[in-house]
């Protein structure tokens, strides 16, 4: 889609980035989602309170990245996680951890990136900033994946 600035020229239209989250009902998950919304690039498709469903609304909204909260228990995540990057390998996967025992879990499971609870306001947004650019051209897919350091920070 094109539109004009003022001066006329045409200015390709940016596509939001797609997230999915996976989260328990809650103030928790209010506050996810109040913190993504804040990034006018982010279009949150789909929340979702189990790990269950996740799989199959994540094939059919094929969101550009899924967070997972760390409410989900951890099994269950990590079982997730592993599903996810079978189906979607080119979709992003943000895992939030309590611990750091949790965060080395998940990333050992597929998960691009792991960040403490803790930690989550600090960190998500040069996470989702990052992932704004390697989504430059309008599409729907961050080809060259996430480009960050996965590292549990300790």
């Amino acid at each position: 889609m094109l539109i004009y600035a003022r001066n006329r020229e045409k200015i390709q239209e940016m596509k939001k980035l797609q997230i999915m989250i996976v989260s328990l009902p809650g103030t928790w998950q209010r506050m996810i989602q109040k913190n993504i919304q804040a990034y006018s690039f982010v279009n949150i498709v789909d929340v979702v309170s189990g790990s269950l469903s996740a799989s199959q609304l994540a094939v059919d909204h094929r969101p550009d990245l899924i967070l997972i909260d760390s409410c989900i228990p951890i099994d269950d995540a990590v079982v997730l996680i592993q599903n996810l990057k079978n189906m979607l390998p080119r979709t992003g996967i943000i895992a939030i951890a309590d611990t750091t025992p949790q965060q080395r879990r998940m990333l050992q499971s597929g998960a691009d990136y792991a960040i403490l609870s803790f930690n989550f306001e600090a960190q998500i947004g040069g996470v989702l900033e990052q992932l704004e650019r390697t989504v430059p051209d309008g599409t729907n897919r961050p080809d060259a994946g996430i480009n960050i350091d996965p590292s549990p920070t300790e």
